[in-house]
């Protein structure tokens, strides 16, 4: 077997003629090596650099760092491993949920080989269809990908195809109702046959528990007719009898896909595990076995068909070559480890606790305003075990102290003006008071000479009227005759009167009266003063009962004063579930005015990342 060398940019850089003791270790379902030596003075060693890559059939290595053997000469010993590996590169960080209804396998490994930062890898075939649930939190690449086949009932192998690059990886499934690949018999090509069988991993029944701790814990109650664990069929339990087994694996928070895997896990450990290490001689190239292919054994004392599980070459010596058969698909060296893996990462960190949260809240109300509770729910709270509230009514409360208040000018606000009119009023005939008549005299008058107009010179058959201005004077009478004057002497003079007694009646007329108002301002002054107040608690109303309000909606009325009240279907939504990572709010409406306290208390399990599964 000649190794091929190739560098970073997966250029062929070499070709390792003087590479001895090549041993190439192949299990199934794992990141695989390869190993070889070479005289440290081959001046093809300059190429055996780190994460080179080195070729050995059909599989391709990356070189890990060197070490050097002293013998007779030194001796550089170079161990590889499959560039499956590469995977070991890249991380998930933080914490991620994939997969249940609608999320198929396919695109669950595709979400894996996604995160590459580099794209060695892409998926080509796969067998399966299911819709497991997945949660990883800080994994590498290859242990993500490597765990999500763990819950298939169905045995099955990845292989890889590293002729082109990307390279190709598949998840495929074991057939076992084909015809073997190879034939191993005694007496004609068997060797050596080594059988073992491990009992100490032996158990009929299993209780499995996921997320959470305590009371919180995922079971698989919910979907297993209300039974924590699973149990191996009758013929089973005849022959071993009932051995209980507790497996915890805290990445599952689904119920159903940690009864899936627990039921793998059942399949594989309810009979042991029985192993053949097996040396058989190799007649031509038609006999070339790879893993996961079908061996049929034949001896004096066994006849059966297994998985080829394991393959060890040695290309020195051909005859030095095993392979490792077994009843079971999967590696229960890996199932252990990865059990050994989960308990380590469990002494890690700690998952979360169970937490009580208690608000509380004392508020007057009425039946148009009611008293509003609000809390949070955070992401964080992956189950809620119950919400309780203690509900209490008491009558309105007013309590205050007095306060000193200083004097001031104050402006009112401004006030417009208008025109207005004022009620009607209906009219009517009033008298006077009456008034006493009596004697008056006039004030005096001076007396004088006057002369009077004239007048034509024929004669005028009218009669002219003077009256004569004066105190004294009168009227005078005249025929006009022709023209004419008269002078008229008027001494001085007085006048006499009378008024007797009499009254005045005058009469109002049915009428309104209309105003005009301008705009205006009224100026206060408030000088400086306090008031005095009692200091005590008054109360007033006298409630009776009660509506409750969960987020806005009407939950129900009660006639009780003090009342402890569950509120955890209250809150769930149409999914019915309990919304996390957002506010709750619960109202107490009285049907008259109240003193409401409300305290409420909250259980669940919180942990330190986010998310929620029930």
């Amino acid at each position: 077997m000649i190794l091929e060398v190739f560098d970073r940019d997966l250029k062929r850089i070499a070709y390792l003629e003087n590479a001895f003791d090549v041993v190439e270790d192949l299990k199934i379902n794992s990141i695989n090596y390869l190993n070889f030596s070479i005289p440290y003075d081959d001046m093809k060693v300059q190429f055996l650099k780190p994460f080179y890559y080195v070729k050995c059939d059909s599989r391709l290595y990356r070189i890990l760092p060197r070490t050097i053997e002293e013998e007779e000469e030194e001796i550089l010993s170079v161990e590889c491993e499959h560039v499956l590996a590469t995977l070991l590169n890249d991380v998930i960080f933080g914490h991620v949920i994939i997969g249940n209804l609608g999320v198929y396998t396919r695109e669950v490994i595709e979400y894996v080989l996604n995160r590459q930062s580099i794209k060695n890898w892409k998926l080509g075939k796969c067998d399966f269809e299911r819709q497991f649930e997945y949660a990883w939190e800080n994994e590498n690449l290859a242990s993500a990908l490597f765990s999500i086949p763990k819950p298939l009932a169905d045995e099955y192998m990845w292989t890889f195809d590293t002729e082109k690059y990307p390279w190709t990886i598949n998840l495929v499934k074991l057939e076992k109702n084909i015809e073997p690949e190879l034939y191993i018999q005694k007496r004609k090509n068997l060797l050596r046959f080594v059988r073992s069988s491990d009992l100490k991993q032996l158990f009929t029944r299993i209780y499995p528990l996921g997320y959470g701790e305590g009371i919180n814990q995922l079971t698989i109650k919910d979907v297993n007719n209300n039974i924590p664990y699973l149990q191996s069929p009758k013929n089973i339990t005849d022959k071993y009898g009932i051995i209980e087994t507790i497996w915890i694996d805290r990445r599952y928070e689904n119920a159903e896909s940690l009864k899936d895997a627990a039921q793998v896990m059942l399949n594989e450990f309810q009979e042991p595990l029985k192993e053949y290490e097996v040396e058989y001689q190799h007649i031509d190239n038609k006999d070339k076995i790879e893993l996961g292919n079908l061996v049929k054994v034949i001896t004096e004392n066994e006849n059966f068909t297994d998985v080829i599980v394991g393959i060890k070459y040695n290309y020195d010596d051909i005859k030095e070559s095993t392979i490792t058969i077994a009843n079971k698909g999967r590696t229960v060296a890996s199932t252990i480890a990865d059990l050994a893996d989960r308990q380590r990462i469990e002494m890690a960190y700690s998952q979360g606790a169970t937490q009580l949260y208690a608000q509380s809240l004392q508020v007057n109300a009425d039946s148009k305003h009611g008293a509003e509770l609000n809390f949070f729910i955070p992401q964080e709270m992956r189950i809620i075990n119950k919400v309780i509230a203690k509900i209490k009514l008491e009558p309105f409360r007013a309590y205050s102290k007095a306060t000193e208040g200083g004097g001031a000018y104050v402006t009112s606000t401004s006030a417009g003006g208008g025109s207005y009119t004022s009620t009607s009023s209906g009219g009517g005939d009033y008298g006077s008071t009456s008034s006493g008549g009596g004697d008056y005299v006039s004030t005096s008058s001076g007396g004088g000479v006057h002369e009077t107009t004239h007048g034509p010179g024929n004669v005028d058959q009218s009669m002219v009227t003077v009256n004569v201005q004066g105190g004294g004077g009168g009227y005078v009478r005249f025929m006009q005759t022709h023209y004419h004057e008269h002078m008229v002497s008027i001494s001085n003079h007085s006048h006499n009167f009378r008024i007797p007694s009499h009254s005045h009646s005058f009469r109002v007329y049915n009428h309104s009266h209309g105003i005009d108002i301008k705009e205006h301002k009224h100026s206060i002054s408030l000088p400086d003063h306090e008031h005095t107040i009692v200091p005590g608690i008054y109360t007033f109303g006298y409630p009776r009962n009660f509506q409750i309000r969960v987020n806005g909606k009407n939950k129900g009325y009660f006639n009780e004063t003090n009342l402890d009240v569950d509120l955890t279907n209250y809150l769930l939504d149409n999914k019915k579930r309990i919304s996390r990572g957002s506010w709750q709010s619960i109202e107490i409406i009285p049907n008259d005015l109240a003193y409401i306290s409300i305290d409420l208390i909250l259980q669940g399990f919180v942990q330190s990342r986010g998310d929620y599964t029930v």
